[in-house]
């Protein structure tokens, strides 16, 4: 309500929202601890939110968080589930779960694919929601080549985004068995 009717108020709000988009989905893909991992997509969706708010788009807010929200919720919990069941979030020492978690890796593939915003998953109608409301959208049809250049950075950031998806399930669940999975053990029904 300060700065709202400042005309440098959103652009400000939208750039600093888009780098965070961006930056975080980049970070996510390159982290090797799978809790690091989820924490910066988090903050990656912040970001988009915040960018939306910058190019007065917030009725895209509820969709974009009600989604985060399903999905990382129990991606956190698997994690959780994988920490306690091999003692590590390492990424590179987690191969193979899939053989002695397979309800886990089920759980995680659900998750990760609406992630990664496929069909029919939520994270596929919220992310065409969001390309929808990028091409509708007033502030950025003032100016086409910023219209396209945002478009194109919310492609490269849920690119990564796609990447960290398949990176947590084929790099967990899929391969061969590493040592820590040789003890893993699912968790119970609960």
């Amino acid at each position: 309500p300060i700065f709202g009717g400042a005309e440098w108020w959103s652009p400000i709000v939208a750039t600093a929202g888009l780098i965070t988009f961006a930056l975080g989905a980049y970070q996510a893909f390159h982290e090797t601890d799978l809790k690091a991992i989820l924490a910066r997509t988090t903050l990656s969706t912040l970001g988009l939110v915040m960018f939306l708010y910058g190019i007065n788009a917030a009725s895209q807010d509820a969709v974009q968080i009600l989604n985060h929200a399903v999905y990382k919720g129990a991606l956190f919990l698997i994690v959780g589930i994988v920490e306690h069941a091999t003692h590590t979030r390492d990424i590179r020492e987690l191969t193979g779960l899939r053989h002695n978690m397979p309800r886990t890796f089920l759980l995680c593939v659900v998750a990760a694919l609406s992630m990664a915003g496929l069909p029919p998953m939520f994270g596929f109608i919220a992310k065409e929601s969001l390309y929808g409301a990028l091409l509708d959208n007033e502030v950025l049809h003032q100016t086409p080549a910023l219209q396209w250049f945002v478009i194109a950075i919310c492609v490269l950031s849920n690119a990564f985004i796609f990447a960290v998806s398949f990176k947590i399930i084929l790099g967990v669940f899929c391969g061969k068995p590493s040592a820590k999975a040789d003890h893993a053990h699912e968790a119970g029904l609960g």
